[in-house]
């Protein structure tokens, strides 16, 4: 997942590293959805679009050093 979490308030998404609130993170349609309320880290979907989703904070994932974004 990428540096962004929602785990102190449902919704209310900020950078884990730095605990600064972010409004706006390039989310994919329908999310974030906090599916069955356990989704608090945000993760880049790997599809070609570079829109974000929610998930649970344990799953793991590929990383990325940089990227780009236009």
């Amino acid at each position: 997942w990428v540096d962004a979490v929602d785990l102190g308030k449902e919704g209310q998404w900020m950078w884990f590293s730095s605990g600064k609130t972010t409004t706006y993170l390039p989310w994919a349609s329908g999310e974030p959805d906090n599916h069955r309320s356990i989704e608090h880290c945000a993760v880049i979907f790997h599809n070609g679009n570079e829109k974000w989703g929610d998930t649970k904070c344990h799953y793991s994932f590929y990383f990325m050093c940089e990227k780009k974004i236009y």
